[in-house]
């Protein structure tokens, strides 16, 4: 059994152009937002949706074309638990039918790529593969061609505010006419302040070309958004409408609009913030074992947080062009790679083949010189003769080994009588952890100790070691000679 949150989007811009094959070209940038459906999977020889308020779901038709693409005989059990309005705007229906093809894929160890669950995705709706990513993105094409946007967000408050008469979508589209005016610019702007954390920016870019003939069609609609305008709020349409909403408003704007409003649905929520949305990805991307297009997304983004830590171990050692390294733990490949430019053979083990995939690739131009290998291994036992390395590396990876005092053993056996074990890492338990660093140290089950305990195994296992700590930072790099 397993659980997928399906989050609602709102809509920062929606560009709505001519009509080709049948279908109106879009530029439509959307946010995930904290309102969330929760579905629970359960192996099953059938497929069932619990708590099902249309006979033709598209959850439904999502676990069919899962099962139909799959090959794999068997069902699945769904339970859903419904918050977000349907027929709002919200695209509650995608979020849900996105939501099962990854919640499928993982109960099933189908191992679908990100652009496999995309391009299934197509076939259910054009916004359904906004959803698979749950992160910011420019769709374009019909909707389906999902660019994701570099996101610096912080919490951004929200309030959404929905009247109970509905919209059809294919109704507004059908009364749509485009007025011929490209908003590129305000597209550019309102994903530079996405990069950037600029709610200003943001604010004053939002747009949607579909707003005045929702409201034209809607007369509740329409009243409400004119209340709050006449009032001195700055509502905005989601999607093709009905629900409404104000973007980062005060509480006291907040109260208002509450004041103003009647029996009607309101929610309080904020659009995900870049550490939320990370922490999703870490949290099924699993960091001890990567695995899954999650798995890849967390070692694409590994690769870029690390730098900084990473350089700054590799500073207090000096390479060789004459030495042989080795990197345990190579996750995404980019430590692989820095350290190419400095020796001249580098050899990397993984135990996650997404690891050992990702790094093959990112340093192909080094594995076909022959001055890079990537193999599939663990450090318990590591394919390598005595004696083998002059450097070998291990960056954010100690945390996970499954037996350190052995390991650092086994490491040993490897190194040279004159080589350097370099362990480098961004936390350690100096006694004063934030609740997000107790939270992962628990979460992930991350060995974390003491300087005083990385003293004691590893002279138990044969090392002297110098230690280097970076001010202001849990930052430790640690380098063991053979005693």
């Amino acid at each position: 059994m397993l659980k997928e949150y399906a989050y609602a989007k709102i809509n920062l811009a929606l560009e709505v152009m001519d009509v080709k094959d049948g279908y109106h070209m879009v530029n439509n940038l959307m946010v995930p937002i904290s309102l969330y459906d929760e579905l629970i999977f359960e192996k099953s020889d059938k497929i069932e949706l619990i708590n099902n308020e249309f006979s033709d779901n598209i959850i439904i038709k999502a676990a069919k074309l899962f099962f139909e693409y799959t090959k794999i005989n068997n069902g699945v059990k769904i339970t859903l638990n419904k918050n977000i309005p349907s027929a709002a705007g919200l695209a509650g229906g995608s979020s849900d039918a996105a939501s099962t093809l990854r919640g499928l894929n993982r109960l099933y160890e189908a191992n679908l790529t990100k652009n496999e669950l995309i391009d299934l995705s197509a076939k259910l709706g054009s916004d359904v593969g906004f959803f698979i990513l749950n992160k910011p993105a420019l769709c374009t094409g019909r909707g389906e061609i999902v660019n994701p946007i570099n996101s610096g967000l912080s919490k951004i408050d929200l309030l959404l505010l929905k009247v109970d008469s509905g919209l059809s979508t294919k109704e507004v589209y059908k009364n749509y006419e485009w007025d011929k005016v490209k908003k590129n610019t305000q597209i550019d702007n309102l994903i530079k302040g996405i990069n950037n954390n600029d709610i200003n920016l943001i604010k004053d870019n939002i747009f949607n070309d579909l707003k005045n003939t929702s409201l034209s069609l809607n007369n509740e609609m329409n009243d409400l958004y004119q209340l709050l305008k006449n009032n001195g709020l700055n509502p905005y349409v989601s999607g093709s409408g009905p629900t409404i909403y104000l973007f980062n408003p005060t509480k006291e704007e907040i109260n208002k609009a509450k004041s103003l409003v009647n029996n009607i649905f309101n929610y309080e929520c904020h659009i995900l913030s870049n550490d939320e949305i990370n922490s999703y990805i870490t949290e099924i991307g699993n960091p001890r074992c990567p695995s899954g297009y999650l798995g890849e997304e967390m070692l694409d983004r590994m690769n870029d947080s690390h730098s900084d830590l990473t350089n700054w171990g590799l500073s207090f050692v000096d390479f060789k062009k004459t030495d042989i390294v080795l990197d345990i733990g190579c996750g995404g490949g980019k430590t692989i790679n820095t350290i190419a430019n400095l020796a001249d053979m580098v050899y990397g083990i993984d135990y996650s083949e997404i690891s050992v995939s990702k790094s093959i690739k990112l340093n192909k131009e080094y594995i076909d010189s022959g001055k890079v290998n990537v193999l599939l291994a663990n450090v318990e036992k590591m394919p390598f003769k005595d004696k083998a390395f002059d450097k070998i590396v291990t960056v954010e990876s100690f945390y996970f080994w499954p037996d350190h005092l052995n390991n650092l053993k086994e490491v040993k056996r490897i190194l040279k009588d004159d080589g350097k074990f370099i362990l480098i890492a961004d936390l350690y338990d100096n006694g004063n952890l934030n609740e997000k660093e107790k939270k992962a140290v628990s979460q992930y089950n991350l060995f974390n100790p003491t300087i005083d305990v990385f003293k004691d195994i590893f002279d138990k296992a044969g090392f002297n070691i110098d230690i280097y700590l970076k001010e202001n930072t849990k930052y430790i790099t640690i380098i063991g000679n053979k005693k």
